[in-house]
C-alpha cells in the first residue's frame, strides 16, 4: 500500500531514528496541539501580517509568510513575529523558494535587507538549480540556529512543470540532504522513506471535491482537506485565502475575529481527516 507508512502517529515519527530536531519538535507540536494547519499570511502590511498571526495562531502548526510582500517591513518585524510564534507555540516559514547559485541564494538567505536565516524555522527552495541551492542555504546557517528546508516537489497551480521525473528528482535530491530537507511542498505523498518527512499540501478550500472541479481565479486547483491528508496521504493543509480573504484580514476592523473562526474550521477538518487516516491504517 503506497501509504501504509501514514499509518504512523506524528508522534510515532517525531522518534524514528534519523529525524532531524527541527523535523521532530514539529511533527511533536502537531501531537501536542493537535493542528496539521498551516496558515498562509500573504499580507502586505505588517499590522495585517501580525493580526492574521495573532488571530490564527492558536489554531496553526505552521505560519507561512512571503516577507517580501511587506510594503512596510523594517527591522523591527521578525522580532514581533517570534514573540507570536511563542505566543501561540507555532513554527515560521517564510516561504521564500530559493531557485539560484548557491553564493546568490547564501546571501538572499543571510543577508539582504531581510536576513531570513536569523528568524525563520523554514524555508523553501525549487531543485531546479540542484544540489547548490541546498549548500547555498546551508553556508547560510548561522550556528545557533536550527532551521529545515521544504523542496517544492509540485505545485498546485494548473500547468505545472514541477512534475514526473522533475518531482522524482527534488525526491533524490531530498534523500541526498535528509539533515536539512525535511520534506516537500507537493499535492500527493511523494515517498514514504524517511517516514519522517513532511508532506505540505497547498490549494486547499473546505468544500473543494476534485483539484478538476474547483480552480481560483489565479489558476490555482483546490481540493478538500480530507482529499490532501487522508487520500493522498500529505501531512499539513496549507490555506491562505480560505483563512484570510481580503473581506477578513483587516487589521483592527470588524472581521479580524473571522480568521480565528476560519482557522479553527481548516484545523478541525485538516485533523479529522489525520486521524481517519491513522483509524484505516491500524
Amino acid at each position: 500500500e503506497e501509504h501504509s507508512m501514514v499509518g504512523l502517529s506524528f508522534a510515532e515519527r517525531a522518534d524514528l531514528p534519523g529525524c532531524p530536531p527541527l523535523a521532530a519538535r514539529l511533527l511533536q507540536l502537531m501531537a501536542r496541539k493537535k493542528t496539521n494547519l498551516c496558515v498562509a499570511a500573504d499580507a502586505t502590511s505588517q499590522a495585517d501580517l501580525l493580526a492574521v498571526a495573532d488571530q490564527a495562531g492558536p489554531h496553526v502548526a505552521v505560519l507561512k509568510t512571503h516577507v517580501d510582500l511587506l510594503e512596510d517591513y523594517d527591522s523591527s518585524f521578525p522580532a514581533k513575529l517570534q514573540a507570536l510564534a511563542k505566543k501561540h507555540d507555532f513554527i515560521i516559514f517564510e516561504d521564500r523558494k530559493f531557485a539560484d547559485i548557491g553564493k546568490t541564494v547564501t546571501r538572499q538567505f543571510a543577508r539582504g535587507s531581510f536576513r531570513i536565516s536569523e528568524w525563520a524555522d523554514l524555508v523553501s527552495a525549487h531543485a531546479v538549480p540542484g544540489p547548490g541551492v541546498i549548500s547555498g542555504i546551508r553556508e547560510g546557517i548561522t550556528a545557533s540556529r536550527d532551521v529545515g528546508v521544504l523542496l517544492v516537489a509540485e505545485m498546485s497551480t494548473q500547468g505545472s512543470l514541477a512534475c514526473g521525473h522533475y518531482t522524482e528528482a527534488t525526491s533524490q535530491l531530498a534523500t541526498e540532504n535528509q539533515d536539512l530537507v525535511l520534506g516537500y511542498m507537493c499535492q500527493r505523498r511523494i515517498t514514504k522513506d524517511p517516514s519522517w518527512q513532511l508532506h505540505f499540501s497547498p490549494g486547499i478550500k473546505l468544500t473543494g471535491a476534485s483539484i478538476h472541479r474547483s480552480a481560483s481565479a489565479g489558476g490555482e486547483g483546490k481540493i478538500s482537506p480530507d482529499e490532501a491528508i487522508r487520500v493522498r496521504g500529505n501531512d499539513i493543509i496549507i490555506v491562505g485565502r480560505g483563512v484570510c480573504s481580503s473581506a477578513t484580514c483587516t487589521a483592527g476592523g470588524s472581521h479580524v475575529h473571522d480568521i480565528s473562526a476560519e482557522a479553527k474550521s481548516y484545523r478541525d477538518a485538516a485533523w479529522e481527516a489525520y486521524t481517519n487516516r491513522l483509524a484505516m491504517e491500524a
